[in-house]
């Protein structure tokens, strides 16, 4: 089974899960969740663990905790979209020809919902660093992350708790267009799965027009697959970004 689905934690039990780097701890006693998380320290994973745990009240240090009041023994897992755009920068900067075209692929992080009734938690499955993207004068609060961009997508290493997002980069202008930043507006796309339980983003149009900076932001061919979660907030039509290498720190 996917791990979204739902997970059964019986009174006095415990679940010990780990999505990417995030080690998340679920207790349940006397209708009350115990919700502990942390991330972790070391090279992320490829694989989802989730399996039985030994309850403790000691769960050593850098664990933040939320309880939750809940008379049900069963806790929803779901995958959101980040709640900020997602700023992809490679390994190594590219370059599209005048009049050219490129496809990339890109494994972005996600956030999970743990839900228990009522209660909800947002988490990231990977620390990410907050950083700016545009000009001193005029720019987005954004998510920053360093990727390998590939273009193909037999290269990209799949992982089940990052979705995958094809990004098609056009350059209309007369000169070269060397990228070394890619903004992803994740808030505004749904995330699908496909038969193999890969998460997917629809695919990201950027299209640069001659002698300009911004780009033209669209969809390209929307997916069939099930949508697993909707979008948290609107993609005007047409829409003009600043898509491409800005200010970043």
């Amino acid at each position: 089974m996917p791990w979204w689905s739902p997970l059964d934690i019986p009174e006095g039990h415990e679940r010990a899960l780990q999505l990417g780097t995030l080690a998340v701890r679920v207790a349940r006693r006397d209708n009350l969740y115990r919700l502990a998380w942390r991330h972790l320290d070391t090279p992320e994973p490829i694989d989802v663990h989730i399996g039985e745990a030994t309850q403790t009240e000691d769960l050593g240090e850098g664990y933040e905790v939320l309880r939750i009041a809940a008379r049900g023994s069963t806790l929803a897992l779901s995958p959101r979209v980040a709640p900020r755009p997602i700023v992809a920068r490679p390994d190594v900067p590219f370059t599209v020809s005048p009049q050219a075209e490129v496809r990339v692929y890109v494994n972005t992080p996600i956030w999970v919902s743990l839900r228990a009734e009522r209660g909800l938690k947002l988490l990231p499955v990977v620390s990410v660093k907050p950083t700016w993207f545009g000009t001193n004068r005029e720019g987005v609060p954004c998510f920053a992350m360093r990727t390998h961009l590939r273009l193909s997508e037999s290269e990209v290493q799949r992982r089940p708790h990052r979705a995958l997002a094809p990004v098609r980069i056009v350059n209309e202008g007369d000169d070269p267009l060397v990228v070394d930043r890619v903004r992803i507006p994740a808030p505004s796309l749904p995330i699908h799965a496909d038969a193999e339980g890969q998460l997917w983003l629809p695919e990201i149009v950027l299209t640069r027009r001659e002698g300009q900076e911004e780009a033209r932001l669209s969809l390209g061919d929307r997916r069939k697959d099930p949508v697993l979660a909707e979008p948290s907030e609107p993609m005007a039509d047409h829409a003009v970004v600043r898509a491409f290498n800005s200010i970043f720190r």
